[in-house]
């Protein structure tokens, strides 16, 4: 009986171990997730800047262009 219990008490202590690893492992692994979500993000917030800037310019030179042909033809 006592080394049955003693088998039981070693098995335990090997699982805990697992565990422990393994959660160890799951919070390097869940860093660089987050790491990587972070870093998406950021570049999710330059590719919209990017592209509201190039909207912007875009829309002014419409704008300008639509003026200059305005004026054009106002004075033909």
């Amino acid at each position: 009986y006592q080394q049955f219990v003693s088998q039981l008490a070693d098995a335990i202590s090997q699982q805990e171990r697992v565990v422990e690893q393994n959660q160890v492992f799951f919070e390097k692994i869940k860093s660089l997730w987050v790491h990587a979500r972070e870093k998406r993000r950021s570049l999710e917030r330059l590719r919209d800047e990017a592209k509201r800037q190039y909207e912007q310019q875009r829309d002014k030179k419409e704008e300008a262009r639509i003026l200059d042909d305005f004026v054009a033809n106002k004075y033909r």
